[in-house]
This record gives C-alpha cells, structure tokens and sequence, in this order.
C-alpha cells in the first residue's frame, strides 16, 4: 500500500535554547513524508516521561546522539512496511520497543519524535491537516484566548523574581485579532514604564521582559498599571494569570519564595491572597508536584473561580489525572506531547481531561440521569463524582422523581423515601439539591440575606403550571425580600430548536394574551422560548438580579444532552445533565 513506511531517519538539530533535541523524517511508499522535531520545556516534572540524553563532554551533557541512533537502528527496521494510518499501532510497536515504564530505553523524544513525524506523514498523504486527523474531542477547532507571557521569572529569567511566568489574558474582545492587538499594546507600554524606571528591558526563555523585583506583587502593580495605561479595562478587558513553577522552589517540603519559608497552606493562602488583590484567572503549577494535599486545598479555595492548570503536576499522563479528578486537585490540565511521549498516550489523556466522567456510547461523559438505561454503576460514579466536585460533606445529593408538575418540597435533611415532584427548598448548610434536565429548563434560586436555597426543573409544563412563581411564593413566606433573591437560568433548549404544534400556542395564549411574545413564526412553524417565558415569570415576581446561562442544548452537542436532538438521531434513550446547588 502506497501509505505504508518506505524509510524512517532520525538526526539531531538545536532548538530554541541552543540544546540539541531529535528530529526525524518518516517517508512513505508513495513519497509522501513528515519531518517532526521534539520540543523539551526548561522547568520540567519528575514524572515526565525519560528525555535520553548522551551524558558525555559534548553539548554539556545534553547531546542526544544515542536516542538518534535508538530511531536509526531500533525503530526503522521496526517499522518499515507499517501501515502509517494506524497511529495507535505504530505507537505500540514504538511502546513495546522501549518496554519500559518511563521511555528510558529507547528514548521519549526518540518515541515522539517518531511518533509526530508519522502522523505528518500520512497528513500529507490523505491531503488533509494534522487536525484534521485527532478525534473530535472538543468540537469544533476555534482561536482560544491568549495567555500572553510578558514577564518572565524564575527557571525562565536570570532575575529576583520567583513565579517563573506573569501572564495577560485578554478575554474582553469578539474577535482574536482585537485581543492579539490588545496583548501587544500591553506588552510596549510595560516595556516604556520599565524603561523609564531605569529597570532591564531583556528577555527571558519564553519573551516576557526579566528585570529585578523584590515581590511578585510589584510585577502584578506594574502590569495592570500597563493595562491601564494602554487604555483597557482590567477584568472587564483583560485579566492575569501565573505559571508559578512552585517545584522550582519547593525544597525539603517548603516553598522558599520572596525570601520567605512557607508550608504548603501557607503557600496556598499566598496566591489566594494574590487572586483577591488581583483579576487572577489562571494559575498554573501554584503548588509542587508532589504536594498533593496542598494542590486538595488550593483547589478548595479558589477552585471554583480560578483556572488551576496541573503541568508538573499532571505531566500529559492519564493515571495521574485520574488521581488529580479523584482526590479534586486542580481543576484543568497542561498538554504536552513531549512529557508523555507518544501522539496516542497524549490524546488518551485529552479524552479523559473532556470526560471527566464515567460513562459511554450515548451516555458519554457524566451522564447523571437514574431514569436513563445507563449503567447504574456509572451513574452513581458521576453523580458521586459531582458531589465531591462541590465539597459536599454528605454522601449524596437529593433529587426528585420529577414529573413536569408544579409540586415542591421544603427539606431539612435527606429524604428517607423517594421525594415526587419538581422542586426542592431548602435553608440547611452541606445539603446539596439538584435537579436533572436534558431540554428543559434548570433553574437555581439564592437568598444570601436568609441562606435559602431552591432547585426547580422547568418543563413547558412545569413552568405553565407557575412551579416558579409557587417556589419564590414560599421564599417570601420564609422571610425573603425580593430584591435578595438571585435567579440563574441554566442550559436548555433554544427557541430556534423548540418546535411546538397549534395546540400548545392555543394553550399558552388562552391562558393570557401576552404570552403570543414567546412564540415565533417561521415557515408555517411554531416556535417557543421557555428560556424567555421564565425570564418573564422572574421579572413578574419583581426578581431583578437575573443570570441567564446562554447555552442550548440541543446545538451543544459535545457539552449537554437533549432530548430532542437524541429523537431526531433515533437513538433509544438519553443521557441527563445535572443542576445542583448547595450553601456552605
């Protein structure tokens, strides 16, 4: 087959930092080729996977002339007539080549580089982008935010400063380009009030400007003085975030940082305290790699409101993430090819980054739904995973049978039998209260005056039947005062998406004139906002601190379930997602 391995060659070149890494180019039988080279990071985790390095006088130690000859001797002849489709088996052959837990035999950047150079290959080959080719794990390929590095410390500097990367993140903008703009102008005004503070204007490793400062929150003064002085607004505009690299500093169980010897809670409170002080996003590697019971804390405190990113801490590799879901440390994850060491373990670990569940097929991902023919087992491990996710202290979360009714419950501890209806209230601290929807409305209520709480799932026919108006009934009979009350509105299906026939309009608009607004005619169609019409019921009410969750379910594919997008794919049942809200 003209797609299989012709030819496989490996030799070294330098990269960006000067230090020889392993290039190689993989041809195939009908001459279609790929050249990939490895990249290697200048802070790096214990556990990542082994970079082969020669050790000898050459290059200082870090020549890499024996992983070159491992791809010219060991895997070459290996591969040679393999089908180059088949990603995940040339990755096994390379895995089984190498036998050991760590890549160190062979060589992770010998693997990589193999690896990588194979998927070019046959990109060239199918004439289609490398992306193109990796399973659609997160929908469609879109420009993300950029975290842009303009101060650099740590391993990345030659200067006083500890935290390794002070970042931008201009978020605030409709289109990339704007925030790119944004980013740079940020970048030049702190590079002139650096200047003109007679401060150095040279780089480090990663571009970020590397002059002296006594503390990480000079940095952060000057950087949102740059933001305010490029004319944007901080937060609204543009944000912050840090690459700690605290494994950097982290010696005999301690954080040495600013001159200060700090344990892992009080290291922790010290970013905390950053992020109250500061529009922190982001953090990445605040905690050392293997401080996993600080990372729990952290993770506790800011979890919820900060971006926490494992690098060293993760290192791409699917057990330890695994670890980090299981015991709630951090909340996101760094991906690097190079720290795992092969284009299939890498994705393995984006897939269960995505899932961050247990279920599968048409369940996939945290499928919460007891009435759903998932496997019961998994359900409960979602729905356990979720509790954890929101530090609850109790074993489980109370949920209804819903029934798309008007009926609510006030609850002061868990039900001993089975609770029917579409509503729960409640006033008691660490019992957590959900609901389930695949369509339908979910909506949260919050009195932060009297500490009460409410869940309601909102069907057509609940939110007809007025189960909103009865709930916020009861809060006011519990003493709330409107204007304490928050409402969100979370994910549900779109009017452009909610095709009702004649009767349910004849229904609604029976029922009062004004409700002709929440319906749409569009060739012959009728269709209905419930999104809208709930909207209006909290207005109504005299609710005016109103959050409304802007994501339809039924054109989220790759984030909610639906219903009606599970019909309309005859598909014989459905996953549910999962609304839950507690007061700590």
């Amino acid at each position: 087959m003209n797609k299989n391995i012709s030819k496989v060659f490996a030799r070294y070149i330098l990269d960006s930092r000067a230090n020889p890494t392993v290039e190689v180019e993989i041809t195939l039988e009908d001459g279609s080729w790929g050249r990939s080279a490895v990249p290697s990071g200048a802070s790096t985790g214990t556990l990542e996977a082994h970079e082969l390095r020669d050790n000898q006088a050459a290059y200082l130690g870090k020549g890499v002339i024996n992983a070159v000859k491992n791809v010219n001797e060991v895997v070459a002849p290996a591969l040679s007539g393999k089908d180059s489709e088949n990603q995940l088996d040339i990755d096994n052959i390379l895995l089984e080549l190498d036998g050991t837990n760590n890549k160190s035999k062979i060589g992770a950047n010998a693997i990589l580089a193999v690896s990588m150079a194979n998927m070019v290959a046959f990109s060239k080959f199918s004439k289609k982008y490398v992306h193109e080719l990796l399973p659609n794990i997160y929908g469609k390929p879109s420009l993300p935010v950029p975290f842009m590095n303009i101060l650099n410390g740590g391993a990345h500097a030659d200067n006083s400063v500890d935290i390794q990367e002070f970042m931008i993140v201009p978020h605030g903008f409709e289109r990339f380009d704007q925030a790119l703009q944004a980013g740079v102008e940020v970048y030049h005004t702190l590079k002139k009030r650096l200047k003109a503070k007679g401060l150095a204007t040279n780089v480090g490793d990663e571009g970020g400007f590397a002059p002296n400062f006594s503390s990480s929150k000079e940095v952060l003064d000057e950087i949102m003085l740059s933001i305010s002085e490029a004319g944007y607004k901080e937060s609204d505009q543009i944000s912050l975030a840090l690459d700690a690299a605290a494994s950097e500093f982290y010696k005999d169980n301690s954080y040495l940082i600013e001159g200060n010897k700090l344990n892992s809670i009080e290291m922790s409170d010290y970013l905390v305290d950053l992020t109250t002080l500061y529009p922190i996003v982001s953090i990445e590697d605040g905690l050392a790699e293997d401080d996993w019971d600080g990372w729990k804390y952290l993770t506790e405190k800011v979890g919820s409101t900060v971006q926490l990113v494992g690098d060293d801490l993760f290192v791409t590799q699917e057990q330890i993430l695994q670890k980090g879901i299981d015991n709630l440390c951090a909340n996101a994850i760094l991906i690097k090819v190079n720290q795992v060491g092969s284009i299939s373990e890498t994705l393995e670990t984006m897939k269960l980054a995505k899932k961050n569940g247990y279920s599968s097929g048409i369940y996939k991902s945290l499928n919460c739904g007891k009435g759903s023919l998932d496997n019961k087992k998994n359900i409960n491990k979602n729905l356990d995973y979720v509790r954890r996710k929101i530090y609850s202290k109790k074993n489980k979360i109370v949920l209804l049978h819903q029934i798309h009714s008007s009926n609510y419950f006030l609850i002061k501890k868990f039900p001993k039998k089975k609770i029917i209806g579409d509503g729960l209230i409640t006033n008691v601290k660490n019992l957590p209260i959900g609901i389930l929807t695949a369509d339908c409305a979910p909506i949260l209520l919050l009195d932060y005056k009297k500490k009460i709480i409410a869940v309601i799932h909102a069907g057509w026919k609940g939110a007809y039947k007025n189960i909103l108006p009865k709930v916020l009934k009861k809060f006011i009979d519990l003493g709330s005062d409107k204007k304490n009350i928050i409402a969100v509105i979370g994910p549900a299906i779109s009017q452009k998406n909610y095709e009702v026939g004649k009767e349910f309009r004849y229904k609604f608009i029976k029922k009062s004139k004004r409700n002709s607004i929440f319906f749409k005619l569009k060739q012959k169609k009728i269709y209905f906002d419930l999104v809208k019409f709930i909207y209006y019921q909290l207005i109504s009410f005299g609710i005016s601190k109103i959050d409304v969750i802007k994501k339809d379910t039924f054109d989220k594919k790759n984030n909610f379930f639906s219903a009606r997008r599970s019909l309309k794919r005859s598909e014989p049942d459905y996953g549910r997602n999962i609304s839950v809200i507690m007061l700590k």
